[in-house]
């Protein structure tokens, strides 16, 4: 059932016992001065919140420049401190202002770890702690096609094969944008769709093995 906390005469209190990653209830009722007897009744629901001490990334991309991370905002953060994991340890990145950040040195099919922790705006005191687990990512570059020829039943592609990847989703590009064409496990594809003397324009994305999730 629902358990006491504290007493108060403000309208704040900070829970001090909450544990990572773990979601909790709580509701508030009106007490009298001398806290013994409720003067209102309650919200029997309570409203939930899942408690987290440490910046939490919300997505890891590979791009063109490297391996994107995206994180939440922070309370009280004025910078963040971004980490890589290796065989001795994490291993500061940078410091920024920013909720994002973009890793350059990532190597295709390997995979990196990062966490990130937020800093005071001076970045001498750090405001929260981190993740020691880390979130993880494998940075796949962008398909390069090396061949594009007309053959006799259309427009014969074939690019270079990147390393973990899954699939590859094939676009061609229109007067409204990229639209796609097939996904394969493949690095060929012939577009049928062309006509005697027009040019196209195709590129190729790396996909997860799902479909549902671009990896490049």
């Amino acid at each position: 059932g629902w358990a006491t906390l504290g007493d108060t005469t403000g309208t704040t209190y900070t829970y001090t016992a909450a544990k990572d990653g773990l979601t909790y209830t709580f509701t508030v009722r009106c007490l009298s001065a001398d806290g013994k007897s409720f003067t209102s009744a309650y919200n029997a629901t309570g409203w939930k919140h899942t408690y987290t001490s440490a910046p939490v990334v919300t997505k890891l991309e590979s791009t063109a420049s490297g391996i994107k991370l995206t994180w939440d905002a922070f309370p009280g953060a004025g910078k963040y401190r971004v980490y890589a994991k290796t065989s001795t340890g994490w291993v500061k990145l940078a410091d920024t202002a920013s909720t994002t950040y973009t890793y350059t040195g990532a190597k295709a099919g390997l995979t990196y770890i990062f966490t990130v922790r937020a800093m005071n705006a001076e970045a001498t005191a750090f405001v929260s702690s981190y993740n020691t687990t880390g979130w993880s990512h494998t940075y796949m570059p962008k398909p390069e096609i090396v061949e594009m020829e007309s053959a006799t039943n259309g427009i014969s592609l074939r690019w270079n094969p990147v390393n973990g990847a899954a699939k590859y989703r094939v676009f061609v590009k229109t007067s409204k944008g990229w639209t796609k064409l097939t996904d394969t496990t493949g690095t060929s594809y012939i577009y049928i769709g062309a006509k005697l003397g027009e040019s196209y324009t195709f590129t190729v994305r790396c996909l997860s093995a799902d479909g549902k999730s671009y990896t490049s």
